[in-house]
């Protein structure tokens, strides 16, 4: 989908670097003609399907339609709606109902992300080259219980997955690199790229790897180091070319980087496993990426943050922990302690809805 904002966001893109008009002019025209395709083809389906059913003689296509719908109707109201994706660079560890992690305890690797998604749900891969692919949760292995990791194969450096639905409804995507750059993709882009397995990027820095991919709104960006140092800044700010988000002494690094909703508490979770919540108001944009605009009064490194109704924490255990944000209101904007997590636990991912 597309609004004004979009419009906006190009204008200024075109106005400050002239030389991008060229590539933008493509990559709509791409996008629009493939709309207009997909348009006309389910406009052809409609009125093939309109046409079998007033004939009284149902299809298979109808049946089959029935069947599908019956099925998501089933999904979404039953206890195992929800699936739990847990995965490494080369490897799926978890690919389970979420409702049965309750009853079961694995031992994963540290180096493990997780997703929480629907049976079915169509997805993105994004490599630490930059790479993307577009799969479904149905073609991912499922590793039993007590029988370790399933190996991928190819790609064997992935580096995130992502509800395909999630990025499509924020309209953009951001990349944070491990040296700590950005970059800022329209989500038409990811989906032309990722139909072919092709790179996002064409410009990485030598030696530097894509490490995080963010759904965006092209709103304001939150970025914030181990150390609890900050900056926030328009997303329209970040150059066709990147971006370094935040310049950072010696001994610190970005953990993490947030596309800011327009409401809700800015949620930081600490290495001792505690919770903060922030109120954003009390931080400020500045105009544009690349220097630090303050420091957090916690002296506990920080693990990672996002913002949302709930947080989920995946353990070395392999437990589900979920913990309710809502009513956690920051009213003076200070980090509020708002749960620590349970003893002999250790925090490997964790995930904001």
């Amino acid at each position: 989908m597309l609004d004004k904002n979009d419009a906006q966001w190009w204008i200024a893109e075109v106005e400050q670097r002239p030389f991008s008009a060229p590539a933008l002019i493509r990559m709509l025209a791409d996008r629009l003609a493939f709309l207009d395709k997909q348009n006309e083809d389910l406009r052809a389906e409609v009125i093939r399907l309109r046409r079998q059913a007033i004939s009284g003689t149902p299809s298979d296509d109808i049946n089959s339609l029935r069947q599908r719908v019956q099925a998501l109707e089933r999904m979404v109201s039953g206890e195992h709606g929800q699936r739990l994706l847990a995965y490494g660079r080369d490897r799926i560890e978890i690919n389970a109902s979420l409702a049965s992690l309750l009853d079961e305890e694995r031992v994963i690797g540290l180096d493990t992300h997780f997703l929480i998604t629907s049976s079915g749900a169509a997805l993105y891969g994004i490599t630490a080259e930059s790479r993307a692919y577009a799969f479904r949760l149905d073609d991912l292995p499922i590793p039993e219980a007590g029988s370790g990791a399933i190996p991928l194969g190819q790609p064997n450096t992935l580096v995130t997955i992502l509800d395909r639905a999630r990025v499509e409804e924020r309209r953009f995507l951001l990349l944070r690199t491990a040296n700590g750059y950005l970059y800022h993709l329209l989500t038409g882009v990811v989906a032309t790229h990722a139909a072919k397995g092709e790179k996002l990027l064409r410009g990485l820095l030598p030696g530097d790897s894509v490490v995080e991919a963010i759904p965006a709104g092209n709103g304001d960006a939150f970025a914030l180091s181990r150390q609890g140092r900050w900056s926030r800044f328009p997303e329209r700010t970040i150059p066709g070319a990147g971006a370094l988000a935040m310049t950072l002494p010696k001994g610190d690094s970005l953990v993490g980087v947030l596309s800011l909703m327009r409401t809700g508490n800015i949620v930081v979770l600490t290495e001792d496993g505690r919770i903060v919540a922030l109120s954003p108001e009390a931080y400020p944009a500045r105009k544009a990426p690349g220097a630090s605009a303050g420091q957090l009064r916690s002296a506990v490194p920080v693990l990672g943050l996002g913002q949302g109704a709930t947080l989920r924490i995946l353990t070395r255990r392999g437990r589900v922990i979920e913990v309710d944000l809502k009513g956690y209101q920051g009213a003076d904007g200070s980090p509020t302690a708002i749960r620590e997590l349970p003893p002999n636990e250790t925090i490997l991912a964790w995930a904001f809805n």
